[in-house]
């Protein structure tokens, strides 16, 4: 039954990215002007410390679809006055892993003209074509958009004082073989990052075992991170103020989307929709779907988006008192 559903899902998608096709094709969708008045506003654009924008599960692939869908968001982020500090791809950057998808995705974002910092996180369809090839696609390009000096296919940026930590595939794997040395990694990372109180955001493509209706709403045994999810989990409720932000499932907005790991410690778990794909659960199953984070002293937003058809989407909008 599991597999009949996951058939059923992928053929759904399919005819999703055919439909949308077409609507690019006839301009049914979002051009290059955002309408006035649904340009993405701040609470509060004085007081802001840190701001972000979570895309998850692109699937850039060789055709003009896919490629538009993300310059639909880019132009969205640029139409607004407020100006995001970074801009996180968290994994399945393109469809099938091949550097000529790779450089389709890096070219729509180089070419925006987007000032926010990039951080591109490894999916699972990003090692498709080999794990050689994708694994270093994403640690060249995470290099030359933070500046430092990435050879694994995990890392850490700081910027405004405040950490995010990226995390992937230590070998080739369908979920995430995190290595022992990437755990250890994990730990000293959000040790450093929260010791000040500030929150920290951990990103990963894949979601923890049992979170965001796992396993019901993927294949048996399939769609979380894999062996280490306990030890990840649990070097995550370590600390005060975490953000685990995952993909992969490809469901909407819905009453799973969020996973409080640890109220004590104030560690939560946001399941990101995909982008480039039609989702499978929530109000808004369509595609272009993201969220936008605004960090404040003593409090973190989200706020979901379809940044696709630069529109506010109603009934996710999370606040966050920090610990």
């Amino acid at each position: 039954m599991n597999y009949i559903i996951s058939l059923l899902s992928s053929v759904f998608r399919k005819i999703g990215s055919v439909f949308m096709s077409i609507f690019v094709a006839l301009g049914l969708v979002a051009g290059n002007v955002v309408p006035s008045g649904n340009t993405i506003t701040f609470k509060n654009s004085d007081d802001i410390k840190l701001s972000a924008v979570f895309l998850s599960d692109t699937h850039i692939k060789n055709d003009t679809v896919s490629v538009q869908q993300l310059e639909l968001a880019l132009k969205d982020i640029k139409a607004s006055d407020e100006r995001f500090d970074v801009f996180a791809l968290t994994g399945d950057i393109t469809d099938g892993g091949d550097s000529t998808s790779f450089n389709l995705a890096w070219d729509t974002v180089e070419n925006s003209g987007l000032s926010a910092t990039v951080l591109p996180v490894m999916g699972n369809h990003d090692v498709w074509t080999t794990y050689e090839t994708g694994a270093k696609q994403i640690a060249e390009k995470a290099s030359e958009y933070t500046g430092k000096d990435i050879d694994k296919p995990y890392y850490s940026y700081d910027v405004k004082g405040y950490t995010f930590i990226a995390l992937g595939s230590d070998a080739p794997s369908d979920k995430a073989n995190i290595s022992s040395e990437q755990l250890s990694f994990l730990d000293s990372e959000l040790a450093r990052a929260t010791k000040d109180g500030k929150p920290a955001f951990v990103i990963c493509h894949f979601p923890l075992k049992n979170t965001h209706g796992l396993p019901d709403v993927w294949r048996a045994g399939d769609g979380d991170i894999g062996e280490q999810s306990e030890a990840v989990r649990a070097i995550l409720v370590k600390y005060k103020n975490v953000f685990y932000i995952n993909g992969h499932l490809h469901t909407g907005i819905y009453s799973a989307s969020l996973e409080n790991l640890s109220a004590e410690n104030g560690v939560y778990s946001l399941n990101l929709p995909a982008y480039g794909q039609p989702n499978a659960k929530g109000t808004f199953k369509g595609t272009g779907i993201g969220v936008y984070m605004e960090v404040y002293d003593g409090k973190v937003i989200f706020t979901a988006r379809n940044f696709e058809a630069s529109q506010p989407l109603g009934g996710f909008e999370k606040a966050f008192s920090l610990k």
